[in-house]
């Protein structure tokens, strides 16, 4: 998978987006999320995204900011986006949704 998100110059990629039935996602920055779950979100934002899945359209999303997972972690910005993209593809949902 990471070989693949490389090649494709995407952020992260959830495993459902190539055909494995399992709760994990990996990132660019080399994290792997398994079965990941919000704890606490703030900071509003409206952001335009990508998706791998839908290749050459943007769609606007309300976002947050800032995020926390109930492992601990905390993430802000632009790595906070990409956590809740890719969150959505585990729940069954595309950007379109």
């Amino acid at each position: 998978m990471f070989r693949l998100l490389t090649d494709s110059g995407g952020l992260g990629l959830a495993a459902p987006q190539v055909g494995i039935d399992a709760r994990f996602f990996i990132t660019t920055w080399g994290e792997v999320f398994v079965d990941p779950v919000f704890v606490y979100a703030t900071h509003p934002i409206t952001i335009v995204e990508n998706c791998l899945s839908l290749p050459g359209k943007s769609y606007m999303k309300h976002r947050w900011s800032l995020i926390e997972l109930g492992d601990g972690r905390v993430y802000n910005g632009l790595d906070a986006v990409v956590i809740q993209h890719e969150m959505d593809h585990l729940n069954g949902r595309l950007l379109c949704d």
